[in-house]
């Protein structure tokens, strides 16, 4: 049995009215992610807050059951432990550099991490357009018989499995959200490469012979001709 907590109300995290549509509650929720959130002088807390309070709002199924009861499921440790998870993976990777102490660690994963999140939040909006077209599409379709509406039932199950998808790409961002607010409490401190070799050195020696600079070589040219 799925475990439920209450906490403050989620339209008030989020400043909304209960009847706020979805189109406020994603405005709403932009704004106030940029306030709580910890580059902006937010804490960790409060932002997890605001994008719990989204992730439910967001959702009808998960609205409706929240209005009825004023529980919601702990996704909070679903987010944290998938943003631990998120980290997990690119450290991984990072270890397995040979160059690992000598680049910018935090800033290299956080650009892999923004990189994941604009793919993620593309995703969302294509899928958000492509339910609100089969919405649409379903609107359309008027049974003139008293049988049952076959074709209400064929976009109802294709409408489901978008919101399936809408909601996992969802708890993804979170996910990620949460995964750059951890890396980004931290510095890597980065080993300077002592024997880097300047820019514009060339290796002469990768062209033969030694070359001695103080030799002139076109005199030198001249007398053995």
């Amino acid at each position: 049995m799925a475990k439920t907590v209450r906490m403050k109300n989620l339209y008030e995290i989020l400043g909304l009215s209960p009847k706020a549509e979805f189109w406020e509650i994603r405005a709403a929720y932009r704004a106030r992610a940029k306030e709580v959130h910890p580059d902006a002088g937010g804490s960790n807390e409060a932002f997890s807050e605001v994008v719990l309070a989204y992730e439910i709002l967001s959702d009808d199924h998960r609205r409706k059951q929240y209005d009825e009861t004023g529980s919601v499921d702990d996704q909070g440790k679903v987010i944290l432990s998938g943003a631990v998870m998120i980290v997990e993976g690119l450290i991984n990777g990072l270890i397995q550099r040979e160059d690992a102490k000598y680049v910018d660690a935090v800033n290299l994963m956080c650009a892999d991490i923004s990189s994941a999140l604009r793919s993620k939040i593309a995703n969302v909006d294509a899928l958000e357009k492509r339910k609100h077209a089969l919405m649409d599409l379903k609107d359309r379709f008027r049974n003139q018989s008293s049988e049952k509406n076959v074709l209400h039932d064929i976009l109802d199950r294709k409408i489901e499995a978008l919101g399936n998808a809408f909601g996992a790409e969802r708890l993804a961002i979170a996910q990620l959200n949460v995964a750059l607010s951890i890396l980004r409490r931290y510095e890597f401190v980065r080993e300077s490469r002592m024997h880097e070799k300047p820019v514009g050195f060339v290796d002469v020696s990768a062209f033969g012979r030694p070359v001695d600079p103080l030799l002139n070589t076109e005199e030198f040219t001249s007398k053995e001709g």
